[in-house]
């Protein structure tokens, strides 16, 4: 039973921490194809978003860097999903919400990182 448990309980979190559940209740507001290397743009995004926010949070997944802002209390406001395309380029994709009063900062942020 003890195992049961487990299993369910580490499933679950699987899926919290899935891209799908990254992208939920939110609008996609940003998706291009940069020539910067995915890393260089994330450590840009990731410092600039954490000065509009200290509440953000880098997570790094072989060739996907996340970058999430979040809201007290009140989940994600802001994400970003960097995508490696080559050693020189990078698919960027920004997602907001409606929640917060930060999302034009954190859109403009991300356009200077380009």
């Amino acid at each position: 039973m003890r195992t049961i448990l487990t299993a369910a309980i580490l499933f679950a979190l699987a899926g919290c921490s899935s891209p799908e559940s990254i992208t939920a209740n939110k609008h996609q507001v940003m998706d291009l194809k940069i020539s910067r290397s995915a890393g260089i743009y994330s450590q840009c995004l990731n410092k600039k978003w954490s000065d509009i926010n200290p509440a953000t949070r880098y997570y790094n997944n072989n060739n996907t860097h996340t970058i999430a802002s979040y809201l007290d209390g009140q989940g994600e406001m802001a994400s970003a999903k960097i995508q490696t395309i080559s050693d020189n380029q990078a698919d960027v994709e920004i997602f907001l919400t409606s929640r917060g009063n930060s999302q034009q900062a954190l859109l403009e942020a991300a356009k200077a990182c380009v």
